[in-house]
């Protein structure tokens, strides 16, 4: 019966774990190596904290080597880089992948914290990995945006309100979209008191509800909730560019309203 073996050099024993064998993997927990244990180099630590690693023999932090209890010190004698590099590498990525599928919450704190903690490195690893793989990525938002156009099309006002309001210098307030604005004033026109249609089909009719600014962001509005409400397209486009008290005296000429005449509501 064929069987994996151990991956250290010369030694055709039955595979353990991580690539090793029971011998060498006994000796890779205890000192950080699968054949460190047939000798005892001494371990060389510095008064200041640091240790030096028996791989890259680099003189680094206690905080770099793994900990272990059957290890000088309680860490390893190899820092995790070396350790990484001389393990069975395909082993620890599916073993990582396992855990990280078996405690998502975890994961995503632990995923969280680093990328605070590494701001700038997580930016450029993000930067590099976009860089590298933007034809797939590019294929994969294009395959979502067809598959959900009515979250495409909220997602693109988002980014181009907060555009807007950036080149105004006013101030965003996050997760402003149809839907949320929905939950909060309901389904009618705040101002001409029609029932809108939601429909996430791309129709561009007067009855489409959108994202209304009661104070536009032309005019030095923000894109906060205390200025965002819903409106029909109608009125909406009706009312333009225009303060409120502007476009009251507007549709008193116009008349351009659902029924012909501006009812506009106090705005909360």
């Amino acid at each position: 019966m064929d069987y994996r073996t151990c991956s250290v050099d010369g030694c055709e024993a039955r595979y353990r774990s991580i690539g090793y064998c029971e011998r060498h993997y006994r000796h890779f927990r205890r000192y950080g190596s699968p054949e460190s244990g047939l000798f005892r180099e001494k371990v060389k630590d510095f008064a200041d904290g640091t240790r030096e690693c028996r791989g890259c023999r680099q003189r680094l932090a206690l905080n770099a080597f793994g900990r272990s209890k059957d290890s000088p010190g309680g860490y390893r004698t190899k820092c995790g880089k070396c350790i990484y590099r001389d393990s069975d590498q395909d082993l620890q990525r599916a073993n990582a992948r396992t855990w990280h599928h078996n405690n998502p919450e975890k994961s995503a704190r632990r995923s969280k914290a680093w990328r605070t903690d590494n701001a700038e490195r997580s930016k450029a690893a993000q930067r590099e990995y976009r860089k590298s793989n933007w034809p797939a990525l590019h294929e994969q938002q294009r395959q979502w945006r067809l598959n959900n156009p009515g979250k495409a099309k909220a997602q693109s006002d988002r980014a181009e309100h907060n555009r807007r309001v950036r080149l105004n210098t006013g101030a965003v307030d996050r997760d402003i979209s149809v839907d949320s604005l929905r939950a909060r004033h309901g389904d009618r026109c705040a101002y001409c008191s029609r029932l809108m249609i939601f429909d996430q089909d791309g129709r561009w009719g007067s009855e489409k509800a959108s994202i209304e600014h009661t104070t536009p962001l032309s005019r030095g509005g923000s894109h906060v909730w205390a200025n965002t409400t819903l409106a029909c397209l109608g009125c909406n486009r009706s009312k333009g560019a225009r303060t409120l008290t502007e476009w009251g005296n507007y549709g008193e000429i116009k008349g351009d309203g659902a029924d012909g005449t501006k009812d506009i509501h106090t705005v909360t």
